[in-house]
């Protein structure tokens, strides 16, 4: 059980970092990110959820569709912190939504506990950026 929590509090932090720009120091989006980031994700909720290959399967493509959409909102120079946490918010509000039918009601239940600390580790960055 440690081990899983180990693995999904690492893949809140890599999702935070790449969500807060704290992986990439330009302001312009990388090229070609989003296809080792999609895997890297994949591959850590598969661990982390312990995935079998029919629900990797099924939970790629929607990776994939919100992979631009969190760039588009990381790197956007129009919106304020606030605003891309609510955008942020709203796209991991989708994912879950398309996501939650294909797991087993454990592997919800300790997704909904990585995303409740995804979400408080938000806030307290936001917080210290005012």
């Amino acid at each position: 059980m440690k081990t899983v929590t180990a693995i999904l509090m690492s893949f809140v932090v890599a999702v935070l970092a790449v969500r807060l720009g704290l992986s990439h120091n330009s302001d312009d989006p990388p090229a070609s990110l989003t296809k080792h980031e999609v895997a890297a994700k994949l591959e850590t909720l598969a661990k982390g959820l312990q995935l079998d290959a029919v629900q990797k399967k099924k939970i790629l493509p929607i990776l994939q569709q919100e992979a631009p959409q969190l760039q588009a909102v990381k790197y956007s120079r129009s919106l304020s912190p606030l605003e891309k946490a609510v955008q942020l918010k709203q796209i991991s509000s989708s994912f879950d939504e398309r996501v939650q039918p294909l797991l087993t009601p454990q592997q919800w239940q300790k997704w909904h506990e990585v995303r409740a600390e995804e979400n408080r580790q938000l806030a307290q960055k936001l917080e210290s950026q005012r």
